[in-house]
């Protein structure tokens, strides 16, 4: 049996290998890749049906939000996203009405919801989730950047939330490493696959 310390090592070993591998993706093509991988998720009957979507705001080498936040907003759904609470090791979610001007700069250099600007928002009202991370397997495991702050927001979710991932192929790897907390999630959308 394999002990949690080790399952906390193996986790890491992965997290920086595919964070360098991820890196290692030019601009030009995370850029193309990311337009596919955002008419998947857009054409997802599970998308389609939302109504409150929690997204994020991208950082370095991530699949690019930026198209698929804007069909949100055009498609007059709730945009919902996170605003890292670092005292509680947690996140705080918001509704953004208006990217352009609801968002600071936040924790990390991420874009964040500016809480004077922002109604919060209760994880169980949200129907929809476009989880982040750094690998991802075929039964949902998910490889996130080590903090915690996902599988603590998605325990108090509505169990009828879709959680779902857009990642580039590269990013699949044939198992993860989990833990008793690690959340699953329920589809992987890359360039080439659902």
């Amino acid at each position: 049996m394999t002990s949690p310390d080790n399952i906390v090592d193996k986790k890491a070993q992965l997290r920086w290998a595919m964070l360098d591998k991820r890196d290692a993706l030019d601009e030009i093509t995370r850029i193309q890749l990311s337009r596919i991988i955002t008419k998947k998720l857009l054409a997802l009957p599970a998308y389609q049906n939302a109504i409150t979507i929690l997204a994020y705001k991208n950082i370095g080498s991530e699949f690019d939000t930026s198209e698929f936040i804007q069909d949100v907003l055009t498609n007059g759904k709730i945009l919902v996203l996170p605003k890292v609470n670092k005292a509680n090791k947690s996140l705080d979610i918001f509704r953004v009405e208006n990217p352009a001007t609801d968002l600071i700069n936040g924790v990390w250099g991420i874009a964040e919801p500016d809480p004077e600007k922002c109604k919060p928002v209760s994880i169980s009202e949200v129907d929809f989730v476009l989880v982040p991370g750094l690998a991802f397997d075929a039964v949902g495991q998910r490889l996130g950047y080590g903090g915690g702050y996902y599988d603590k927001l998605l325990a108090g979710r509505n169990i009828n939330a879709h959680l779902i991932v857009a990642a580039y192929s590269m990013q699949l790897v044939k198992a993860i490493p989990a833990l008793s907390h690690d959340i699953k999630v329920d589809f992987t959308v890359t360039e080439t696959s659902i």
